[in-house]
């Protein structure tokens, strides 16, 4: 039963990202292909939490849209500056 919760929260997940990106791009419509021809080895995932970034939504925030810790998030944001070579992206 376990897995299966988790595959439906994914599905979930997976399912308001895609009506998240849609909005995001109607507002920012150059943000992920500017972002991949700059940093083509980014992952999915790393251009979600990017974009989060961007809209300066807080540790709190992006780990309940991500249902994750607060700490995994940080260590996302960490790993994803040390791979784009940024030292500083504002996030509370």
């Amino acid at each position: 039963k376990n897995i299966e919760s988790s595959i439906k929260d994914s599905q979930y997940l997976d399912s308001e990202w895609e009506k998240f990106k849609l909005h995001f791009e109607q507002v920012h419509p150059d943000f992920f292909g500017n972002l991949r021809v700059k940093h083509p080895s980014l992952t999915n995932n790393e251009l979600r939490l990017y974009a989060y970034f961007h809209i300066n939504l807080s540790t709190k925030e992006i780990a309940t849209l991500l249902n994750i810790e607060p700490a995994s998030v940080r260590q996302a944001k960490a790993r994803l500056n040390k791979k784009m070579n940024k030292f500083a992206v504002n996030m509370s």
